[in-house]
């Protein structure tokens, strides 16, 4: 399970935001917030969940995610490869 006691909360969140805004496009300048760890966790990958608000152009929508990563250390250089949606 990822220890985000060991992580610098902002910095993970700014991380999860620009990581979003390649796959969301220009303009949508995403905002990640409530960045949590599940109860429990696989050894191989590493799962967050959050939310995040971003410009979709006709307006401001907030979702919640999951992002997903393969494990590689504690520090949050980590970059997330898939994420799921649920409004």
């Amino acid at each position: 399970m990822p220890d985000l006691n060991e992580r610098d909360p902002i910095e993970l969140q700014r991380t999860l935001a620009e990581w979003l805004a390649t796959k969301l496009g220009p303009g949508a300048a995403p905002e990640v917030t409530e960045v949590l760890a599940p109860a429990s966790n696989g050894f191989s990958n590493e799962t967050v969940l959050c939310r995040a608000k971003w410009d979709d152009g006709s307006g401001s929508e907030e979702h919640r995610l999951v992002f997903r990563s393969t494990r590689r250390s504690t520090s949050c250089s980590s970059t997330p490869t898939s994420t799921s949606s649920t409004r």
